[in-house]
Formats: structure tokens, C-alpha cells, sequence
């Protein structure tokens, strides 16, 4: 589930063997910016709570509406 997470956002790399981390490394070097952009939007997008706090609260005051 993080692995798919990491790889759709493209975030981050997830390593199969420990052996790959030297080339993970080199290649989240040539792109840094790039990950911390995508990091960046991924956050706000997907986990901040402020984005996400609002769609909860709709949620709650729904259920709470049915009883």
C-alpha cells in the first residue's frame, strides 16, 4: 500500500533489495526538486488536514443528521 502510494505520486522510490539504495539515492539526486514539488502537492492533496478536515466534518454532521 506505501509502496503503491509513494510510486503514484511519485514521491519517493520503494526498494525491493537494499542493494538498490545507492542508485534510489543518485536517482532522487538528479530530480530533487522535482520530488520536493511532488512531496509538496502530494501532502496538501492528499494528507493535510485542513484540506481534508472540512470533508469529515460534512461526514460526521450527515451521520449525526440520520439518527
Amino acid at each position: 500500500m506505501l509502496r503503491e502510494f509513494v510510486l503514484q505520486h511519485r514521491v519517493g522510490l520503494a526498494l525491493k533489495r537494499h542493494e538498490d539504495l545507492a542508485s534510489a539515492v543518485a536517482e532522487i539526486e538528479r530530480d530533487y526538486s522535482g520530488y520536493q514539488r511532488r512531496a509538496a502537492a502530494c501532502f496538501t492533496q492528499e494528507l493535510s488536514f485542513d484540506t481534508h478536515f472540512s470533508r469529515l466534518l460534512d461526514l460526521l454532521n450527515k451521520e449525526i443528521s440520520v439518527r
